[in-house]
Order: structure tokens, then sequence, then C-alpha cells
């Protein structure tokens, strides 16, 4: 019986992996990647669906980095070094964004995402008359005596604290 091994496999050595991973020895990780990733690996371990933006050529101008949702909340992520500024473009997207009722947040780190880990807030249904993304008036019922009547609809909000 032959001791030889008839293995004719070919293995890689870690270097040779990490080349063919596109890992070149010397070459580091860019900051915000490393920001990026850890913000988004806090938000999922915090039960956010996480999607990251990649941008190409056929990208809006300006898109944040990352979109979380969870119970209903949408969360636009741009993701910054400390010293990162936000080009023009980009604030013209997330002014666009605030304008038609998104949430959006600079991150710096995971700092900035932290209290995204809280619980969410609690959603009632009510009668709400609703301009431009805007809550005007909000009730649990609508009646005759309200002179917005025609313009209320029924929808469910997040309560802030205290009208929960």
């Amino acid at each position: 019986m032959s001791t030889q091994s008839t293995d004719k496999s070919t293995y890689l050595t870690v270097e040779q992996f990490r080349v063919l991973k596109g890992e070149h020895p010397g070459r580091k990780e860019q900051p915000e990647t490393k920001i990026r990733r850890a913000i988004a690996d806090f938000l999922k371990v915090n039960g956010w669906k996480v999607v990251r933006i990649v941008q190409s050529a056929l990208s809006e101008k300006g898109i944040p980095d990352l979109v979380a949702i969870r119970g209903g909340q949408v969360v636009w992520i741009e993701v910054k070094t400390p010293r990162g500024r936000l080009s023009e473009v980009q604030e013209k997207f997330l002014q666009e964004l605030e304008e038609h009722g998104g949430w959006w947040i600079v991150a710096r780190g995971v700092e900035d995402v932290e209290h995204l880990a809280e619980p969410v807030a609690p959603r009632a249904k009510v009668w709400a008359l609703i301009e431009r993304g805007r809550v005007l008036c909000a009730s649990a019922v609508c009646d005759e005596r309200c002179s917005n009547r025609a313009q209320c609809v029924e929808t469910e909000l997040i309560l802030p604290p205290g009208r929960r």
C-alpha cells in the first residue's frame, strides 16, 4: 500500500488568495468604507434592513451610501470621514429628500446612528390632513365639526413621545 498522496488539487497560499480577492499587500481599505461597514453591521444587529447603494453611471447624483428600513421607518445615510464634507450635489439631494418627507443622517461613525438602536415608536391609526409630507392635523376621529374633513385621510402615524 502506497503512502504517497494521490491528491492532485492545487492550493493557494494566503498571499495568492488575497491577490485573487483583490486584497493587495500594503493596500488598505478606505476609511469611509470601514465606517460604512461598521454602521451597516451595527444597524443589522439592531433589526434594520440595510441596503448599500453603489454609485454607477445610471445612479442619481448625490444619492446617499446606505438606506436602512425597520418597522416602516426609512432612513437614508450618507457616510463621511470625520473631516469629510458633503458636496453641493449631495446637499441638494438631501434637501430634496427632506422636502419629500424623507429622513436622512450624515454619519461619521457608529455613534451617529446609535439612537436608531432604540425600539421602533408605536404607530396609531388616525385621521390626518397631510400636505407636502407634513402632518397639519391628526385626530383619532374625524367628524362633521372638522373644517378639513374633506381633505383628511385615514393613515398610520408614528406617534411622538407623550402622545402614545
